[in-house]
């Protein structure tokens, strides 16, 4: 039964305000997650890395991502989603921060596997806050600004952090960029959208659809295509050779302008979907 609702007005300025707040942490989470293979060439001769040492960095993050999602959704699930966020974006911020000051390989690897762990609550606490805060028929959209950022994250840490890192270092690159993700909460405790503290039986009764939506061949489908689609984000420690790779290709053009016309390609494709899904879910619901 489709769900419906007394008023379909536009999405408040308040609403807009939360929603800029949340895409904007999903963008500094993917900047956060894929900068260390931008300093890969530099960090691996600084540290005297192996190949193989710098291959377990690279994918450590994903290891306590994956472990952590479940238990992440349910600690979601359990307190107020707007505090979750805030707390793994503090941790993650801080692990981000000390990774410019870290020496060893041993030190980098757990900072690696506290940034999984702590990004692993920001697409849980997203979700939750858009279904809760959010109406049915403003979901596409809120959802497109989520995956906007996803998109634009790895291409401005691609190019921006190629030449902040060129003109700066890698270590105060990551140690700045830790620290000026920090100034988010600011904004976000102020405005962030207060929630219930229990979970009503209504909500743990949903938990059952969960078996439902798993023996659905889309959800499996789509599963397959992040699973596939998620490792080109971090290619680019792969194809760098040198410190100019990820700018300069084999015959000294510049690489920059791609990026920018990929990144901008993608954003406007998501936005328009989003903003297609809302006019058809307000369709439905006005039928």
């Amino acid at each position: 039964m489709t769900r419906s609702f007394p008023s379909r007005e536009g999405i408040s300025f308040a609403s807009w305000r939360v929603l800029a707040l949340l895409g904007f942490a999903i963008f500094i989470n993917f900047v956060d997650r894929g900068n260390l293979s931008i300093a890969a060439p530099l960090l691996k001769d600084e540290l005297h890395l192996s190949a193989s040492q710098l291959g377990i960095l690279l994918s450590s993050f994903f290891w306590t991502y994956a472990l952590c999602a479940i238990p992440a959704g349910a600690l979601v699930d359990r307190f107020d989603p707007g505090w979750t966020l805030a707390l793994g974006f503090l941790l993650w911020s801080c692990a981000t921060s000390a990774t410019g000051l870290v020496h060893s390989f041993a030190v980098l690897l757990s900072l690696r596997l506290i940034l999984g762990m702590a990004e692993a609550v920001a697409f849980p606490a997203y979700a939750t806050i858009l279904a809760r805060h959010f109406r049915e028929d403003q979901r596409g959209l809120a959802n497109s600004v989520g995956s906007v950022a996803q998109a634009t994250g790895p291409a401005a840490a691609t190019f921006a952090g190629g030449l902040l890192i060129a003109r700066l270092g890698w270590r105060p690159f990551f140690v700045l960029l830790g620290l000026t993700s920090l100034l988010w909460l600011i904004p976000w405790l102020r405005w962030m959208p207060r929630s219930e503290s229990s979970v009503s039986a209504a909500s743990k009764i949903a938990y059952e659809g969960i078996v439902k939506v798993l023996r659905q061949p889309s959800v499996w489908g789509m599963c397959g295509g992040l699973f596939c689609g998620l490792p080109a984000a971090h290619m680019a420690a792969v194809l760098s050779r040198s410190r100019a790779a990820f700018f300069v290709d084999s015959n000294g053009k510049n690489r920059r302008s791609r990026i920018l016309v990929q990144s901008s390609c993608r954003v406007c494709v998501r936005l328009a979907f989003g903003h297609l899904d809302c006019r058809r879910c307000n369709t439905h619901l006005g039928a």
